[in-house]
């Protein structure tokens, strides 16, 4: 792998291991909103993403407002995978949208959303989405999704329209050729190695390594994140978690709740932290290389 140019850009050189640490789902309960704010006030994380669409999402757009240093991104949204907590779009109640299942909610599945959603309707939710959070007072960072619903050729234009026309990073990651072909859909693996050319080329920051614990195995939790830490690569790794607070909502509402907590245990671990810093790893977040980007993208467009 080549050295990304964005981090050549920021300062960095071709053997620092630079992570962002990061939570998603926060907003969706309000387990998640404590556990986020804790693991922000602790650095333990570097950022996270808000599903606005969530009930809880004002909990944490009012932190923000007194937090002004947080960072948050927007987490779009556009299934509902729970049986006893669902949401809603922010931008229509039409049916004929393909963004409502018959209970009125968000699919449940990234499958029925793909099936049946209509371009025109992803790009308007998308966008308010975005606009929702930012008159939310959340100084947004970034943007990415949620369970990859916009993974599809008809999708990924307004995902990625949406932090270029706002100059925002959007969550978009290298893959070799044997990754795309787990898509199973050419077009799309087709049309992503151009995605990543085209933001490198507008000055936009692309990660280079993806990691996401396995919410399924909570009792080997330490050791799945710091097996993982220690095969990190050089360049930029997003490691996403989602961390929340044990409590009768999570419990209720997700079957992978324990996942939730463990990754909240580690995050917040002292043993954890500092092993962290003794494997000289280089912490930063989505802010960081949105402030690094609006100059990046100066000195290109000149």
């Amino acid at each position: 792998m080549s050295f990304n140019p964005f981090l050549k850009h920021m300062g960095f050189s071709k053997t620092d291991k630079v992570v962002i640490f990061h939570a998603d789902d926060v907003g969706m309960c309000s387990s998640s909103v404590t556990a986020f704010t804790q693991l922000i006030e602790m650095k333990a994380l570097s950022s996270g993403s808000a599903m606005v669409p969530c009930s809880w999402f004002p909990s944490i757009a009012n932190y923000c407002k007194t937090a002004r240093e947080t960072d948050l991104g927007v987490h779009t949204t556009f299934t509902s995978e729970w049986s006893n907590y669902r949401w809603r779009p922010l931008s229509t109640c039409d049916h004929n949208s393909g963004l409502i299942d018959a209970d009125g909610y968000f699919p449940k599945t990234i499958a029925q959303v793909q099936k049946t959603a209509v371009s025109a309707h992803i790009e308007a939710e998308v966008n308010m989405q975005v606009d929702r959070a930012l008159e939310a007072g959340v100084d947004v960072s970034h943007i990415d999704m949620h369970m990859g619903a916009m993974l599809h050729p008809n999708f990924l234009p307004a995902y990625v329209e949406a932090g270029v026309s706002r100059g925002l990073p959007v969550l978009a990651y290298r893959m070799s050729r044997e990754q795309l072909s787990k898509w199973n859909n050419p077009e799309l693996a087709e049309r992503i190695p151009k995605i990543i050319e085209g933001l490198e080329m507008k000055g936009f920051p692309v990660i280079d390594n993806f990691y996401q614990t396995d919410l399924s195995k909570p009792l080997s939790r330490f050791e799945e994140v710091k097996q993982q830490i220690k095969l990190l690569k050089p360049g930029l790794t997003h490691v996403i978690l989602h961390p929340a607070e044990d409590t009768p909502e999570l419990r209720d509402i997700c079957p992978d709740w324990a996942g939730r907590t463990a990754d909240l245990d580690v995050l917040r671990s002292k043993e954890f932290n500092q092993w962290v810093q003794s494997e000289g790893i280089v912490k930063i977040g989505y802010r960081d290389l949105r402030n690094a980007m609006a100059i990046h993208r100066v000195g290109i467009e000149k």
